[in-house]
């Protein structure tokens, strides 16, 4: 995937009962007062992904880094350098041969234990852009849903230290749409411990204006 520009925004899970009053609850590993400053730097030519340095050339400590990992590989070695530099890491989970391959099983216990092991906060964003007919998990929201509260029940018993990112794509919502309508992908307040939005905000594509 090549990643031109990229923002995520993370928000604390709202839970609206039903009088209709919406009750603000900490997320999980929310600061107790302003925001988290973080990056993608994995693709960056100068630091090569290496956070300390990184640091060092914006003179700025950063909360935590980004990257990608896919189902099926194994748990991303580039994540114990985040982990050695003190950081948080979001990492932006990806089935890219489709839900049908996410079950539990050794796989995904094994690599949640990995996780775990690195006793740093993990923001794990799995498939992400669900609502994006580019990704291989779009199109069937049952299913998504199936998956990721799948992921989110293992990651609760295997890694305490993973918070749940739930981070659909900032296309034009359609409630007419079953397919890019936002609201039929959510999972559920017990299974999101974040909620996120990836817009891009990209001035050239393919040297012409965007």
């Amino acid at each position: 995937m090549k990643i031109i520009a990229l923002l995520v925004s993370l928000l604390p899970v709202l839970l609206f009962p039903q009088n209709g009053v919406s009750i603000s609850v900490p997320a999980k590993f929310e600061p107790d007062q302003g925001v988290y400053l973080g990056a993608f730097i994995a693709n960056d030519p100068v630091v090569s992904g290496n956070p300390t340095a990184f640091e060092t050339l914006t003179g700025k400590k950063h909360t935590g880094y980004l990257n990608y990992a896919f189902w099926g590989n194994p748990f991303p070695a580039w994540a114990q350098q985040y982990a050695n530099a003190g950081a948080a890491i979001q990492i932006g989970f990806e089935p890219d041969n489709g839900l049908q391959e996410v079950t539990d099983g050794e796989y995904i216990r094994a690599w949640a234990k990995k996780a775990r092991e690195l006793n740093v906060p993990i923001f794990l964003r799995f498939a992400s852009e669900m609502n994006g007919n580019w990704t291989a998990w779009h199109g069937d929201p049952a299913l998504y849903k199936e998956k990721f509260r799948l992921v989110s029940t293992i990651m609760k018993e295997e890694a305490p230290n993973v918070a749940m990112v739930w981070c659909p794509n900032n296309i034009p919502h359609d409630t007419l749409n079953p397919a890019i309508n936002i609201h039929n992908y959510y999972p559920g307040d017990e299974y999101v411990d974040w909620v996120g939005i990836d817009f891009y905000m990209v001035f050239l594509s393919s040297g012409q204006p965007d």
